[in-house]
This record gives structure tokens, C-alpha cells and sequence, in this order.
């Protein structure tokens, strides 16, 4: 497993905060991996299938007490489409993850592209990022993109640019700042070093991955204040009350069956109708060990 090569050595001491940032930082030397070869090529979602796939045996492997995994029961869902629940402090806060990976020309890794956020949907005529902005206020729950990166560009302030690998930026923030001219949908040319601890700018638009289930900071907290008005992202105190079975079911390594294969099948020709999440990650960081 490569996300187990960058954890501790000791699975002591692991926990989910740990958990993300090797996922980020596999992430990051995957896309370095292969932009740095030529003739190969990777996909948001080849990387959202490896993060499930890895995850999924460290916890089968270690018993990961605060972390579980779920795949939705609806057989039309994106694989490219997750949800991250998070309990805090008896609180859930519940986050829709669109991915998109960075693009960059050959032989200019220093920096790169987030070509797909220019997306309308063909069926609806809607962007994308208006979809996953209604999803978040039919389900009450906080719309972000989840950026999949590398660049060889270093910023003074960042001690590890592999936690960048896998990082964060609201919808609202994307639609507000990087919509076209005229249009209702996002460019396709925004860069990384738009978004990333750019310090020629007094904002910092994107975070790392792992800072949503690490010690959250009151500059990442203020962003998912300010973007979910009262506080509809707190869903309930107890868990429980989530009704998690009627929606979701645990994630297996079970032989895949015949629904399994419809459901393949399906992932593929309803991909592009609306944000409808395959995988639901669920940190409980207060229940935050391994075993």
C-alpha cells in the first residue's frame, strides 16, 4: 500500500489527521510520478478510486476506530463524487467534494491548470459548479473542490509542498472570483498559484486536505462559517439521528455482483447529470485512534 509508505512507522501512532496527509502526499508523488514520464496519463478519477482502494485496506488492516468508509446505496452515483462527514466535538459537519486534477504543458510543471472547472452539463445546460452549489443547500452540507496536484513551484510558506497534493477550496469562493465573462460557468484556466498560499496575495483560497479533519484553523473556520449561513453544515449531535443506513452502506472488499456491475455501468452513462457522491468518508475525531 503507498499511503502506508508515508505514515508512521508505528501504527500507534497513526490517526485520521495522519490518515490524510500521507493521502495527500501519495497523491502528490503520483501525479509527479506521471507527469514526469511521458505516454502516462491519470485521471481524478483514477486517484479518487486509489484514496477509496487504500483506505479501505489501511482500515481493514489496522482497524482504524476513527475513520470509516461508505459507498452510496444509489446506483446512479459518480465515482468521481465523495462526501467527508466529520464529527467534532459531539458536532458533524458535512462537506461535497468535487475533484479535479491540475493540467500542465509538457516540460512546466512549476506551475499548472484546472481545466475541467469549466464544465456545463449537457443534459441540464447548468455548470457544474451551480450543481454542486444546490446540492449543498438541499443537503446542508458545505460544497468544495477537492484539487488533485503537483507543481515543482516551492512557496516560502510552506514547510511540506506534498500536503498540497490533495487540497480544498469552496465552490462559492470559485464562482465568486474565476467565473467567464458572460457566462455562468468557471474558466478553465485557473492556476494553482491563484489559489495556493500565494504570497503576493493577502487571501488564501485553498488548504490542505487534512486541515478539515486536523486542527482546524480560525482562517479555515471563518471560510466554512461565512460560506454556510446558519450554520446549516451542523447537522446534529448525535449520529444516530443521520439515519447513515438509509442512504450509505459500509464499504467491502465483497466480490463485486451483478448489481455491482449495473452499478459500474450506470456510473458511466448518468456521470454527467448531477453531483451525486459514491463514497462517503466519515471522521470521527472523538473517537480519534487506531486501535
Amino acid at each position: 500500500m503507498s499511503i502506508e509508505h508515508y505514515l508512521p512507522p508505528d501504527p500507534k501512532d497513526w490517526d485520521v489527521c495522519k490518515l490524510f496527509k500521507a493521502g495527500a502526499i501519495d497523491t502528490w508523488e503520483r501525479i509527479k510520478f506521471t507527469r514526469s514520464i511521458n505516454r502516462l496519463k491519470i485521471l481524478e478519477t483514477t486517484i479518487t478510486q486509489n484514496l477509496v482502494y487504500e483506505f479501505k485496506l489501511l482500515q481493514e488492516k489496522y482497524r482504524l476506530r476513527g475513520f470509516r468508509l461508505y459507498e452510496s446505496r444509489d446506483e446512479k452515483a459518480n465515482g468521481s463524487d465523495l462526501m467527508l462527514w466529520v464529527q467534532r466535538d459531539d458536532k458533524i459537519i458535512r462537506y461535497a467534494l468535487q475533484a479535479k486534477i491540475i493540467y500542465q504543458k509538457k516540460k512546466k510543471l512549476y506551475d499548472g491548470h484546472y481545466q475541467q472547472l469549466e464544465h456545463i452539463v449537457k443534459k441540464s445546460g447548468e455548470a457544474q459548479v451551480d450543481l454542486i452549489l444546490k446540492y449543498g443547500r438541499t443537503h446542508k452540507c458545505i460544497p468544495l473542490y477537492l484539487l488533485y496536484n503537483y507543481v515543482t513551484r516551492v512557496l516560502p510558506s510552506v514547510t511540506q509542498m506534498s500536503h498540497y497534493g490533495c487540497s480544498i477550496v469552496t465552490a462559492q469562493f470559485l464562482k465568486n472570483n474565476h467565473t467567464k465573462l458572460g457566462s455562468a460557468d468557471l474558466k478553465n484556466d485557473v492556476l494553482f498559484s491563484e489559489l495556493h498560499a500565494n504570497p503576493s496575495s493577502k487571501t488564501q483560497p485553498a488548504f490542505p486536505w487534512h486541515e478539515l479533519v486536523c486542527n482546524l484553523s480560525k482562517e479555515l473556520e471563518d471560510i466554512i462559517i461565512y460560506e454556510s449561513p446558519n450554520n446549516l453544515h451542523i447537522l446534529s449531535t448525535r449520529l444516530q439521528d443521520l439515519a447513515i443506513d438509509e442512504n450509505w452502506i459500509e464499504l467491502s472488499s465483497r466480490k463485486q455482483t451483478e448489481s455491482g456491475k449495473r452499478r459500474a455501468f450506470n456510473e458511466r452513462t448518468n456521470q454527467e447529470e448531477v453531483f451525486n457522491p459514491k463514497y462517503m468518508f466519515f471522521a470521527n475525531l472523538d473517537e480519534n485512534s487506531i486501535q
